[in-house]
Formats: structure tokens, sequence, C-alpha cells
């Protein structure tokens, strides 16, 4: 007996692998499109003008008609007076026409059929959980199922159970599902003019995967159990298993599998209830047999067979059959040793090779290949203008004249060229292609002659239109209009034409100077001209005695004026009268322009220094001199010229000077700062700033530089012992820094070498003592 197991690999389906039941009822291939036959719409259908009426009349009288309803509402049938119909509902509709007719023809209940195609439109307002909510315009006749749809469809928290209709003052709902699975033979509800469609959320959603027909998300309603979401489902598969499924479940921020067992569920005697984000999944049996054999391939029957009652590969063929296109040469038998290695035999079922009936082994498997896998397939294409372009098989070698190909193409289609190609590759050497010209029309007059050339498998006829190696039939119009395009060139398409159907200009074109740029062809010689015409407003010339006219390939450039400056945009804040954004179309602008539209500076600005700060690749902060700045306006040398997005900064008066100096302890004296915040008390030089606040001892005793820091952004640079000379001033938020070093003490005596001193009076002694004896002799 043959052992049945679970298939544990049970995985839970990830979220949006599956698509919730019903939503395909909502493509966009259910929008309604031109309704061309006739139809039976609902009996509330209110007729319009223009709606088609077919009157079908069976029986003793055998009559057909078909009327339109004209303006005026009326349908005038042939020796009959006029019957006003618009406005009837269908219903009305038929009687009124029943009526009619049956003073002139002859018919009994049910031999007298009517039926329209309506052309009205309908106007649905589609709300809630849709793709795009609005109100939308359909065809007359339309459903629900069609609204929706163009809509986009619903949402995956929308809710296709419980949808909500207000059609002419009165609500209904529809269920999808009960739609889909007990239809009653009518189509979905029909729509009228100004209906409302909503489509709420879903309030329980759960998949059920594995062993069922439909493996899908679905929507339960309250009171809905397990069996009726299996009916939604299509049921289980034969080889589900019936006793036992596996519940994913969510509950307290932790997921739970559970085993459910199935039978009560399934024969109805208890509900089970489902919780949203639930996951079913139905285990499958796996028949493990051990006497078993497979066969695949070319067969009519493929799949597992029974080893008792196909015990030989020719009982075995018995029972698959092979294909009509199956390869008899050889088959391919796959079988495993004792050590569970695979082995591969090629076995011929040709009966001039001796075909030997094998005797088959449990879990053998039989592969029965297809002729067409040894096929090697060589084409032949014709394309271009012909009727019925092709791509056929035929076996290698010459096989068609192309006076043949040209007839099994349709033959050649209006506007078709005389010159033709063959594009020939070998098949040997596909990368490489030989490029064959033909005179068609020569072939096509003598067919089959030694002038109708050989097509050979691998080749390609192509036949290109008249026009294809003459001028580009292209036009185009570019630049500062509102729809860039390019035209299908025609004598008829006039200049104006172009701009029209471009949408018109865009702001600040310059339609005085439209730019033409044509392509002469002289002589074998190209040439590029530009051709310069003025317009008026209405795009016509301005030069009425203008011969101007247009040509295949012209490219047609509208300029924008070179002055038309775009608005910049400051942002200004600080001390200033009006801060915020400033706008100015001002080219250049400056900021002394910014500063005057501003209203000027407060008393509490200061006109010495100011912040420009711009975005280049990064931010960048530039400080100025705004009084530079104001006293030389519109000079590039001292007015900034601003960009747009920059933001300038104008800062308060600033009455510290700062004074950064060395420690002074080497010096001997008796403190430690190195910082020193000092009040503005003028335009004095630094010199005296640095001997009042920093001590008489640093310009005294001390060689080094001074270095000022000013808002500005400048940078001075003086030496200590010139600052009583150079008068070098400060001024307010100046920071001065000092770097120096113990000057030497010029009072310092240099020591005596008194050896030196010796020796120099001994010679002089010397000296003076050999001349007093030379007098003396």
């Amino acid at each position: 007996m043959n052992a049945a197991v679970w298939r544990d690999s049970l995985v839970l389906p990830q979220s949006g692998q599956l698509t919730l039941f019903g939503f395909h009822l909502f493509k966009e291939n259910n929008l309604p499109g031109p309704l061309s036959s006739y139809n039976l719409p609902s009996s509330d259908y209110r007729l319009v003008v223009n709606d088609k009426i077919s009157i079908q009349i069976i029986g003793r009288s055998q009559a057909n008609f078909i009327f339109s309803i004209d303006e005026k509402g009326f349908i005038s049938p042939d020796q009959m007076p006029g019957i006003f119909l618009a406005g009837l509902t269908f219903l009305q509709t038929k009687k009124v026409l029943s009526a009619h007719f049956s003073r002139f023809y002859t018919f009994s209940s049910g031999q007298f059929i009517v039926s329209l195609v309506p052309s009205g439109k309908i106007r649905v307002y589609v709300l809630g959980n849709v793709q795009e909510e609005g109100f939308y315009e359909l065809p007359a006749m339309s459903n629900v199922f069609q609204a929706i749809a163009a809509a986009g469809g619903p949402t995956n928290r929308a809710s296709i159970r419980n949808i909500k209709m207000i059609q002419q003052g009165k609500a209904s709902n529809l269920d999808v599902y009960a739609f889909s699975s007990y239809p009653n033979g009518e189509i979905p509800t029909q729509l009228h003019d100004l209906d409302i469609v909503h489509l709420p959320v879903s309030k329980t959603v759960v998949s059920l995967a594995g062993a069922i027909h439909r493996p899908l998300k679905y929507e339960v309603l309250d009171g809905e159990c397990l069996s009726d979401m299996i009916h939604f489902g299509g049921g289980l598969l034969a080889s589900a298993n019936v006793q036992y499924a596996k519940l994913f479940r969510y509950t307290e921020n932790v997921q739970l599998q559970i085993d459910v067992y199935l039978p009560p569920y399934l024969a109805g005697k208890s509900c089970f209830t489902f919780q949203p984000g639930d996951s079913l999944v139905f285990k499958e049996i796996n028949e493990l047999s051990q006497n078993r054999v497979k066969i695949s391939g070319a067969v009519l029957f493929p799949g597992f067979y029974g080893l008792d009652s196909s015990k030989t590969i020719h009982s075995l063929f018995k029972k698959a059959i092979l294909s009509e296109g199956a390869s008899k040469d050889q088959f391919i038998l796959l079988r495993k040793d004792e050590n569970e290695a695979l082995g591969i035999k090629k076995i011929s079922l040709k009966a001039s090779e001796g075909f030997v009936d094998v005797e088959l082994m449990a879990g053998d498997e039989i592969i029965i290949d297809f002729k067409s896998k040894f096929k090697e397939e060589f084409t032949i294409e014709v394309a271009g203008n012909v009727k019925a372009p092709f791509v056929r098989s035929f076996p290698p070698g010459k096989q068609l004249h192309v006076s043949e190909a040209i007839f099994l193409a349709g033959g050649l289609a209006s506007g078709a060229s005389d010159k033709a190609y063959i594009f020939r590759k070998n098949p040997n050497t596909p990368q490489q292609t030989i490029y064959l010209p033909l005179e068609i029309h020569l072939m096509l007059d003598n067919p089959l002659s030694d002038k109708d050339v050989w097509m050979e498998t691998g080749d390609k006829l192509f036949v290109p239109d008249k026009t294809y190696l003459h001028f580009p039939t292209q036009i185009g119009l570019f630049g500062a209009v509102k729809f860039p395009q390019e035209f299908a060139f025609n004598p008829s398409l006039k200049l104006q034409d172009m701009f029209r159907l471009s949408g018109g200009i865009t702001d600040g074109a310059d339609i005085c100077n439209v730019e033409v740029f044509r392509t002469i062809y002289k002589e074998n010689i190209t040439t590029l001209t530009k051709i310069t015409i003025s317009l008026t407003d209405t795009f016509s010339f301005k030069d009425e005695t203008s011969t101007f006219q247009l040509m295949p390939g012209d490219k047609i450039m509208v300029r924008s004026k070179k002055n038309l400056a775009a608005t910049k945009t400051v942002f200004l804040s600080g001390n200033i009268q009006r801060y915020g954004n400033h706008f100015s179309d001002k080219q250049p602008y400056f900021l002394s322009d910014l500063i005057l539209d501003a209203g000027g500076l407060t008393v509490h600005s200061t006109i010495l220094h100011g912040k420009l700060i711009r975005n280049i690749k990064g931010r960048f902060e530039q400080p100025f001199n705004l009084q530079s700045a104001l006293n030389f306006p519109h000079n590039v040398n001292y007015d900034p010229i601003l960009q747009h997005n920059d933001s300038v900064y104008i800062e308060e008066t600033n009455n510290i000077v700062f004074l950064e100096v060395p420690d002074y302890k080497q010096f001997g004296m008796d403190t430690s700062m190195q910082f020193i915040p000092v009040a503005f008390k003028g335009n004095y030089g630094v010199k005296w700033y640095l001997d009042q606040f920093g001590g008489p001892i640093l310009t005294s005793k001390i060689n080094g530089t001074v270095t000022i820091s000013r808002l500005t952004g400048e940078l001075i640079s003086a030496n200590l012992k010139d600052l009583s000379k150079n008068g070098l001033k400060v001024m307010s938020g100046d920071i001065i820094k000092v770097s120096a070093e113990k000057r030497p003490d010029s009072r310092v005596r240099n020591q005596i070498d008194w050896g030196k001193i010796t020796d120099r009076i001994l010679g002089i002694t010397t000296t003076l003592s050999l001349f007093l004896v030379y007098l003396n002799r």
C-alpha cells in the first residue's frame, strides 16, 4: 500500500504575492468602448437624441428597421407618422413602438423585438477607496464595474463586497463575490446620469494558499465561515489534505502557527471565524510510491504510471501514446543505481536497429524528445512597403525568387520604390552582412528569369518607399513655443498652422527674428543656410510681399528675447528697514539697489561691513564694505553684484575692540590675560590701544608683528616697532593680535677678554724696547 505523508515545506506567502479575489473584474480592458452592436439596456434607460433603434418583426409580418432619433426627438418610419421617443424609458419605448407598428403590421406577443445602440453619455461620481476619485463621463448603459475601472480600480484597502450606489436618490449595495459566484443572468447594475458609486474600507481580509484552486486574498463579511471562503476559492484540490490545515495568525505582537482540524468546518457542523490578517495554508498529500515510473516529453499523456501495469517500455508507450511529432531516433532513460547515482541511457525506437523492449524499474524516468528539438530552422524575411510582410522558415539553400517572395507578401504596397535591397547573412558567419541592391521592377516584369534574383535562407528583402532616398519628409518647430514638435511635411502645411498646432509662443519669444535652418542639396554638395523672417502676433508675415515657402527638412527656431531678464530673489536680513525676500528684474542687480529697495538702513546699522551668503557648491560667506558700496554705487570694484537666491545680512554697530596678546609672565609681568575685550574709544592708533590696555611694556620690551582682522574681511599687518610712525588707526569690531618675542637689553655689556689685552700690551712693549736700542747705537 502506498504511504501518504505531509508536505511539511509549508511557507507563508509573503505580502503582495497574492492578489485580492474579484479585483480582476475592474481591469482596464473592462472599460466600455465604442458601442457598435445593438443591446438590451435596463428598462429605466431614457433615450436621447442620436440613439439608434433596431426593430425586428417576425411571424405573419416580417420586417427589419433601423431608425436614429433626430434632433427633435422623433423617428420617421416610411408611410407612418413620426414617433416621439426622446426622454422615454426603454420600457415605455417598447410599448409606444408596439402600439404604433401594430396598426400597420400583424404580429403577436414576443414577435416584436426592440433593441438599441445608445449614443448618450452619463456622468458618474466614483468615490472612496479607488485609485483616482472623481467625476467620470462614460457611455450610456455603462455598469458599476466599468465606472470603478474608469477610476483606476479599487485600492488594496477597498471593500468590493459592500459597494454603495446611490441611483436617482435610492441607495443600494453590491456584493461582487455574490454576483460572481451566484449570477442571476443579469448584467451588473447599469448606471444613470449623476449616480454615485462609493467603495468603503474593507474590514477583514484573509489569505488562502496551498492546495486550493484559487490561492488568493479574500474579503470576509461578518457571519461568513471557512466553507464560504473555500467556495469562493473554487474548492480544494483533489490532492488536498482534508484533515489539517496550517493557520498563521497575528496576536499580541507575535505570529502564531496553529494546526486547524478541518472536518467539522468542511461538513458545516461548525463555523470557523476568521480574524483580520489570517493566512490559512491547505496542506497537500504527496504520494510516495516505490512502484511507479514517469514519462514526459512528446507523449499525449505524460505523468506517473504504476509499475504493476507498465512493466516494460512498450507497455508504457501504449498508455502514454507517442505524439505525432515525437522523435523515434532515440529516447532517454534516467535510472538510479543502488547508491542513488543517476545514470543516463539512450535507446533507439527504430525497428531497423533492433529495438529491444526494456524492463522498467521503480523510479525510472523516460524522456521522449520532439523532432523539432533537433531541427535547425532557416528563415527568409520580406519587409518594408509590401502588403503582408512575413518571416517564414525554409530549408537551407536557394528557395525563392524575388518575384515569388513579393507574391507571398501580397504584392507591393502603394508608394513602394523601384529600388530594393537584400540583406544577406551567411549562416556560418552571421555577424557579416552583404547588401545587394535590386531593380525590383525588372524582376516583377520578368519573373523566374535570369533577372529574377534567387533568395537564400537567412536573406531579408527590404522594399523602401519612394521618398526613402530623397529629401527628408519631416519639418520641425522648436524653441520658445509651448509644444515644440516635428510635423510630416506637406505642401498644404503653412508656417501659421505650425505655430497654432504647437500651442503658440511662450513669454518673451522673439517672433520678429524667427530663424529657419534649411539644408540645400546642389551638385552633390550639401550646405546649411539660415533664413530670418519677421512675424506678427497672429504669426503672419510682417512683410506682406514675402514669398517664403516651407521646404522638407526645415528646422524653425524661435528664440527668447536677449534682454528678457529672469526675476531674481534675494533675502535681506539684519538691521534694515524692510527685511525678507526682495524681487527684481534688474540686470545687473547691485547691493546698493537692494538697500534702496529695502528702504535704507536703520540707525543701528553699521555702514562699515555686512555679509553676503551664496551657495556655490556649498555655503559660501563673503564680508563686504557697505560704506564703499553706498559711496560708489554700481561700481563693480566696490558694489557687489547680487545673484538669484543670495542672502545679505546687515550687521549691527559693534563698539568692542578685541586684543589678543601673548603671555606676559616671561617678561616679569604678573598677568595671564591673553584675550582682552575693550570698549571702542574712538579712532585712536593701535599703539595707543596696546599701551592703554595691554601695558606699555608690550610695545617697548618686545619685537614682533601686530595683525588687525576687520569685519570687512581685511587683514592688516605691521611691525610693533613701527606703530608710532605709521599712525595705524583702530576701527570698531577690530581684532588686534600680537605675535612677539623678547627684545634683547641694549644695556647688557660684553665680557672683557683680559688675556687678549695682556698679549697686546706685551707686543707693544717689545716693539718700543727694540726701537730704543736702535737709537742708542
